[in-house]
């Protein structure tokens, strides 16, 4: 799946990305009978935001994972373990930590596919956290804009990089070109409509370049926004997110098509 997006008021764009932190409470049971439990905290940290409580980071960025150890315990060894898609080999250690003052440690692994992360006490490993998945989509770089005046001939450039497994499979996939505009104001449209399909042209080992033009009359103030996207297929190349996002619908509404589509 890919997505691009940005937005401009009378003439003048920015994109957009969003940083989310998701928390989850986990629970790191002891293997063995009658031990009691210990508590860990478990905080996902990527530099795009999840969609439906579902963490995404972009190909070629870190996944901060950090947390605290119940009992506060400084210098106690864990270690991280992680399962990549698809997931057949089970999860194996990538990276080993101690916990600092207060009992906190963190990992920061760099997904390219989607990867299941758990934290494990070094000296116990069957004694592990439950497990969270870290999903990842495209990088890109995009370029856009239209000069002031009645008519906003509008065109947008971007290229999507991907991870070297799914490359050729994403870069085969349709694009879909979405613009809204809002007169009168400088707020965000109410929703983006579909105005254009087209193919990805490779440009390289893993990046594919799309171009989309769209025109509009601009009357005094306006704001507009657009995004491209392609359909999610994370179950068959593990990259973008699962299920679907709003790419391909007739139309998009705010905010989801601020948010991640596919």
């Amino acid at each position: 799946m890919t997505t691009l997006r940005g937005w401009a008021a009378s003439g003048r764009g920015i994109g957009r990305r969003t940083a989310i932190c998701a928390l989850l409470a986990l629970v790191l049971v002891a293997g063995a009978q009658g031990r009691s439990a210990t508590t860990i905290s478990i905080t996902v940290t990527t530099d795009r935001g999840p969609t439906g409580g579902l963490d995404l980071a972009t190909y070629g960025t870190i996944a901060h994972i950090s947390g605290t150890l119940g009992t506060g315990d400084a210098g106690v060894a864990l270690v991280l373990q992680a399962s990549k898609f698809p997931f057949k080999d089970g999860f194996v250690p990538i990276g080993r930590a101690r916990t600092q003052a207060g009992g906190t440690y963190t990992f920061s692994p760099k997904p390219t596919l989607a990867t299941r992360y758990r934290v494990a006490l070094a000296l116990d490993t069957a004694s592990t956290t439950r497990t969270t998945t870290v999903y990842v989509g495209n990088g890109d770089v995009s370029s856009f804009g239209c000069a002031n005046g009645p008519v906003c001939n509008l065109h947008v450039r971007g290229v999507f990089i991907y991870p070297p497994p799914a490359a050729a499979h994403e870069g085969a996939k349709t694009a879909y070109f979405y613009v809204g505009v809002s007169y009168g104001s400088q707020s965000h449209a109410a929703r983006v409509k579909l105005v254009g399909t087209g193919h990805q042209r490779r440009v390289g080992s893993n990046r594919f370049q799309v171009e989309f033009n769209f025109s509009f009359p601009t009357p005094g103030q306006y704001h507009y926004n657009w995004v491209t996207c392609t359909k999610d297929t994370e179950a068959v190349d593990g990259f973008g997110l699962p299920g679907h996002h709003h790419c391909g619908d007739r139309a998009i509404p705010y905010p989801a098509f601020t948010q991640w589509t596919g």
